[in-house]
């Protein structure tokens, strides 16, 4: 299988990828930029990138997911 390939899909490009807590192409530029109003961070928090499903990625704060605090999530469209 190979590194752009998703359980035995075969779909071309970076923008067909799904990843569970990973990172595609300028994801966290443009979260970056985005979730500073949505989800505004304290102390030594940081944005993860929850899930990523090639039409939108959900971005959760560190701290909201070890408290499985998931309605704090947001959608980013891609």
């Amino acid at each position: 299988m190979s590194p752009r390939t998703v359980a035995g899909s075969r779909e071309a490009g970076a923008d067909a990828v799904t990843l569970m807590f990973g990172h595609g192409t300028g994801s966290r530029r443009h979260a970056e930029s985005s979730l500073t109003d949505l989800l505004p961070l304290t102390g030594d928090d940081s944005y993860v990138l929850l899930a990523d499903l090639s039409h939108a990625e959900y971005w959760i704060r560190s701290s909201d997911l070890a408290h499985r605090e998931f309605g704090s999530a947001q959608a980013l469209p891609r």
